[in-house]
């Protein structure tokens, strides 16, 4: 039993002594190696005011590069752009970050990255206006438009958006950040206010559905919270342009994320109750929600939810059905136009088949059924789904500012993200 036991301690620190030096080598093979990749990112992009930014938000905002699951974060800290635990010495994976910095930016010091610190904490960085300040974005910003215009768009001209921004598409991103209120963004960037802030979006305008919302929101999330939500939404969310609500949702996704597991769960719990607690779901409640709960479950479990698409569009016909038909029926009130609509669409992705046009009873709740089919698309068949819809949006000419919202959220499920507006300059 002795000899046992000191083979095992034996053992043991043998094993302690090799993970020690194993560790040490990897975080200095990965020292080296962030050096080789700093080097080759100002070798491709030529962009080293950029990335010395990037560097200095790192250590001059309170966040960091620091992750919040410490669990996992070792297995991945080679992969990441900063140091993910606060690690330093032999098993840094990173180099100092005021020895990067100065690799870029010769002449930085350490008292320049306190004064940043002190700085921002009081006043945090607008990525925008230092965009601006550089020259990187234009100088003016296009107004909003109005909940009730038209805008003239085309299949090829949303297709080529899909995941490729233009200039235009940053102008208009920064006219929908700049016309939200200080105190909205400065609400969104908070983790104890973005909750509420959410929530309140999908407050009802009848009394009796807000009184149901509020018991919904205070069983799951506790009666602070839905006090929150009610005060905001009487507040700040108060005259909100149409055209504003899901960008601000946008912006509150990454710091959603960051709330515990249980906590997001109650949450989107919440959101489902909240959007049916009147019998209906608008297209906005869909949208808002749909977008949500595809954040957040992605974000919770992304191995779970990361699709690599074979399927071609004849292998999902009734998914493409239901889908054209649904955006048919929301974008027109008359059966005729709303037909005209749907084989508009139809005709881009199954030119072939016959398939006659069947809004379907639940409305917008039909695109429930058709999601996990076509985000198993092949990547050309997605670029033909976009171009369908479009045509389906676009058939008279003219898409909607309600209409474009839908198509971003469809494509936003699909993965094929759109700027924040459709049209261009």
């Amino acid at each position: 039993g002795g000899a046992i036991l000191g083979v095992a301690l034996v053992a043991l620190v043998v094993g302690s002594i090799g993970a020690f030096f194993g560790r040490m080598i990897k975080a200095g093979v990965s020292r080296q190696r962030e050096l080789l990749a700093d080097a080759s990112a100002v070798q491709f992009t030529r962009q080293t005011v950029g990335l010395a930014g990037a560097l200095k938000k790192i250590g001059g905002l309170h966040e960091g590069s620091q992750l919040t699951d410490k669990a996992k974060t070792e297995e991945v800290s080679h992969m990441l752009f900063g140091e993910g635990l606060s690690m330093a010495g032999m098993f840094a994976t990173h180099p100092p970050l005021l020895d990067r910095i100065r690799l870029l930016e010769p002449s930085f010091n350490a008292q320049q990255l306190q004064q940043l610190a002190v700085r921002w904490q009081a006043s945090p960085p607008d990525g925008l206006q230092e965009d601006l300040a550089l020259g990187l974005a234009g100088n003016v910003s296009p107004p909003l438009p109005s909940q009730s215009r038209q805008i003239n768009v085309t299949p090829p001209m949303v297709v080529a958006q899909v995941g490729a921004p233009a200039e235009d598409d940053y102008l208009r991103a920064g006219s929908i950040v700049g016309s939200l209120s200080p105190g909205l963004r400065a609400l969104v960037a908070q983790r104890e206010s973005v909750m509420p802030l959410l929530l309140g979006m999908l407050a009802d305008a009848d009394p009796s559905i807000t009184a149901k919302q509020r018991i919904e929101i205070a069983s799951r999330l506790g009666d602070a919270v839905a006090a929150q939500a009610w005060a905001l939404r009487e507040t700040s969310l108060l005259g909100l342009h149409p055209m504003l609500r899901l960008p601000l949702a946008s912006l509150a996704f990454p710091v959603l994320r960051l709330r515990p597991r249980p906590d997001l769960d109650a949450f989107l719990a919440a959101v489902h109750a909240m959007v049916h607690a009147d019998g209906k779901v608008s297209l906005f409640e869909y949208c808002l929600a749909k977008l949500l709960e595809v954040q957040v479950r992605e974000s919770l479990d992304p191995s779970r939810y990361t699709r690599f698409g074979r399927r071609k569009p004849g292998n999902v016909k009734r998914e493409f059905a239901t889908l054209l038909a649904v955006v048919a029926q929301a974008g027109s009130d008359n059966p005729t136009a709303a037909q005209h609509a749907y084989l508009s669409g139809l005709q881009r992705v199954l030119p072939r088949d016959h398939m006659p046009y069947a809004p379907p009873s639940e409305g917008v709740l039909a695109l429930e059924n058709v999601w996990e089919g076509l985000d198993a698309l092949d990547p050309l068949a997605k670029q033909v789904t976009v171009e369908a819809i479009t045509a389906a949006i676009s058939h008279d000419g003219k898409v909607s500012v309600a209409e474009a919202e839908l198509l971003r959220t469809i494509c936003g499920v699909l993965h094929c993200p759109l700027p924040a507006m459709l049209e261009r300059g």
